[in-house]
């Protein structure tokens, strides 16, 4: 089974587990409660871990921290993981975390400002995304990950073409959320990610 849909599998079993107290999701990340994880609700259902934010909630972020436990498990610890829709790399350091030896490729177009080009015409950063791609490795590097994650900056279209055919584990897709340019994404990173048997 192509690990995409392992992995899109999993995402549904933990939102639902979510929906239903949370209870089997804490189970599938070692027993933790949300605290004993290390993820801080914030502001407007925002989260930070390990002193990076990010727009996943906290059933996200342990839905994504479940997901690359499962997938890298197997594989002791290591896989290769790309994201697209990087922001300031919440969920990198949450796969970084669950899989202390994954490489993880970071495709955003980190935009400097908005008006710097970087975005299609109509379009608009999320809030606070000045600088982003400075900001983004502020966090990569005070959490000790400048050796594991690779910032890919770029239009997804673009970036993805550099991943070989089945060289990944395992792919999240949180791009500029528009369903013509996620589909477009998951189209190409279909093929980018590699079967593997559970």
């Amino acid at each position: 089974m192509n690990s995409l849909v392992v992995t899109f599998l999993l995402l549904v079993q933990c939102i639902i587990a979510a929906e239903h107290g949370g209870d089997d999701l804490r189970r599938e990340v070692g027993g933790s409660t949300l605290g004993e994880v290390g993820l801080e609700k914030i502001n407007n259902g925002r989260t930070r871990y390990r002193g990076t934010e990010g727009a996943l909630t906290m059933n996200d972020c342990l839905a994504v921290r479940a997901m690359a436990e499962s997938v890298c498990a197997p594989q002791g610890g290591a896989m290769r993981y790309a994201e697209v829709g990087s922001y300031l790399g919440l969920s990198a350091t949450l796969v970084a975390d669950a899989c202390p030896q994954a490489l993880i490729f970071a495709h955003d177009v980190f935009p400097m400002s908005g008006s710097d080009g970087a975005l299609d015409p109509g379009t608009h950063p999320p809030p606070g995304t000045e600088k982003l791609l400075l900001r983004f490795w502020t966090n990569v590097a005070r959490n000790g990950l400048e050796g594991r994650v690779v910032p890919m900056r770029g239009f997804s279209q673009e970036t993805l073409p550099v991943h070989a055919d089945a060289s990944l584990d395992m792919a999240f897709v949180d791009g500029d959320h528009s369903y013509a340019t996620t589909m477009a994404d998951l189209r190409q990173i279909w093929a980018k990610v590699c079967v593997y048997h559970i």
